[in-house]
């Protein structure tokens, strides 16, 4: 069974100055040093391995039960007026968070466990939820010039959820561009480090992977993941490539979104011709 462990990205990435000099400044901050750290170092990514297009399907399917969508009826104009949670970053990111409970579980975890997660358990709590409460005291604590709230409750909280509730969909489109790439015998790799260190949403052998689906919003910050991918790897011994899976959204509300698998296909057979491979082999850059 494949299995990729931070010791797996080290060895993989870390062969550059550039990527070297990055790893010692992450492990040394002490924003994470004492808990980011240590759990980022210690994951081992073998349940995502696993997964199916059944298991995709099923998590999505479980956010469309009553009170399952991860975005309520939250309304994206509303969720970024309240800019401490529109401008929030934990220690641990939620991808961090998500992998961890994924690997914890076995499975997919819905929306509805994650939120329990991070909640009501400890491990949960002190990887995302007390600093989410953190910062919904600030966002409260903020008053206009008048001296009143700048934001309601209610509107606190639709901020975060709004923001949690996408970083969960997101997490389970790139899981299902994951399952593809691996359906298609192509070895697709992922890790927390690799994503949060080296800008490496998945790697394929020596092609690195930048993934966003749809929200031109985020098109900069995606294309710019692969700019600093190229930075910090661009001087490897044994050169990397760079490419972006890039694919449109038809979000519909309410039903979480996945690439179409046709449109997927077409930018795995991109990539498959754009790589220099023997004849059989479906291996990019290995």
């Amino acid at each position: 069974m494949a299995v990729t462990t931070a010791q797996d990205v080290l060895a993989h990435f870390a062969v550059t100055e550039a990527a070297k000099a990055a790893y010692l400044a992450w492990q040394t901050d002490d924003r994470y040093r004492s808990t980011v750290v240590p759990c980022v170092l210690g994951h081992r990514v073998a349940a995502a391995y696993a997964l199916t297009h059944e298991d995709v399907l099923r998590a999505c399917a479980a956010t469309e039960l009553p009170y399952g969508h991860a975005l309520g009826t939250v309304r994206k104009a509303e969720a970024e007026r309240v800019v401490p949670i529109r401008d929030w970053n934990p220690p641990f990111a939620f991808t961090q968070v998500l992998h961890h409970l994924l690997e914890q579980m076995g499975s997919i975890p819905t929306w509805p466990e994650f939120v329990d997660y991070i909640r009501w358990s400890r491990e949960g709590r002190e990887m995302l939820g007390n600093d989410a409460g953190l910062v919904l005291r600030a966002a409260g604590a903020r008053v206009d010039s008048a001296g009143n709230p700048r934001w309601t409750a209610p509107a606190i909280n639709d901020a975060l959820r709004w923001r949690l509730g996408n970083a969960y969909y997101s997490f389970l489109r790139e899981l299902h561009v994951l399952v593809h790439l691996r359906a298609r015998g192509l070895d697709a790799r992922v890790h927390p480090l690799a994503d949060a260190l080296f800008r490496a949403d998945a790697w394929i052998g020596r092609t690195v992977l930048s993934i966003y689906i749809g929200n031109p919003r985020y098109r900069h910050e995606h294309e710019g993941r692969k700019q600093e991918a190229q930075r910090l790897l661009g001087a490897a011994p044994r050169p990397f490539t760079f490419e972006s899976i890039n694919l449109p959204n038809d979000a519909r509300r309410g039903m979480a979104y996945l690439a179409p698998d046709t449109l997927l296909e077409q930018r795995v057979q991109e990539l498959l011709a754009q790589s220099p491979r023997a004849p059989g082999t479906k291996a990019l850059h290995g």
